[in-house]
């Protein structure tokens, strides 16, 4: 909503020579996202309205404007997330006192492919997984050779679930974030080492900088 608000330009103007209130929206970024909104005051005041009637339209156009507004804001495109066009670089990231040699996969094909046909991951590797969303991010063990720990992260990359010693047997069981049974939507997904989030003693609620 913020980001919307910063794209949207709301000009307000009474011309006094005919008398016509103005209401001008403008995305700047989208020249032709445009709303215009045109009141003729000196006709009001030929059909015998008088000032308090007056102040109530004005109050309705006012109340009017509120609505469009809003109504422009939730039809903004929403641009693409940020963070994953910066992440494309990152190569390392730290979770408690353990930094951890990282490969991205932010695009589908990667996605799928994850850790699938690897031999192993040396103890100081991960793999991170991106996603576009918030969403309810599954894992499998399909085609896998070795066993990972697997922590999801919210969009503030808070630590919000954790599995442990995942065996390439478990497939085709689908691991997910959860509270109470229930999932629970995440934004990114790590992969490390069995063993390596007890040796490390991660915890839920630890934060990852990367």
């Amino acid at each position: 909503m913020k980001l919307a608000l910063k794209k949207l330009d709301l000009l307000v103007e009474i011309l006094s020579e005919d008398k016509v209130l103005r209401i001008l929206f403008r995305n700047n970024k989208k020249p032709l996202t445009r709303v215009v909104f045109c009141l003729s005051l000196e006709a009001l005041a030929e059909e015998g309205y008088n000032d308090v009637v007056k102040k109530n339209i004005f109050i309705l156009m006012i109340v009017f404007v509120g609505i469009l507004v809003v109504l422009v804001i939730k039809n903004q495109k929403i641009e693409p997330n940020e963070q994953k066009v910066s992440i494309e670089s990152v190569k390392t990231l730290k979770i408690g006192d353990a930094t951890l040699n990282i490969e991205v996969a932010d695009t589908d094909a990667k996605r799928v492919q994850g850790l699938s046909g690897k031999v192993g991951l040396a103890q100081n590797e991960a793999m991170l997984f991106v996603f576009d969303a918030e969403g309810y991010h599954s894992i499998w063990m399909k085609d896998m050779n070795f066993a990972i720990d697997i922590v999801w992260l919210n969009k503030d990359k808070k630590i919000i679930y954790i599995e442990k010693n995942v065996s390439p047997d478990t497939y085709p069981k689908v691991f997910y974030a959860k509270k109470a049974d229930l999932p629970i939507l995440s934004f990114y997904v790590l992969e490390t080492p069995s063993g390596f989030l007890a040796e490390n003693n991660i915890q839920i609620g630890d934060i990852v900088a990367f």
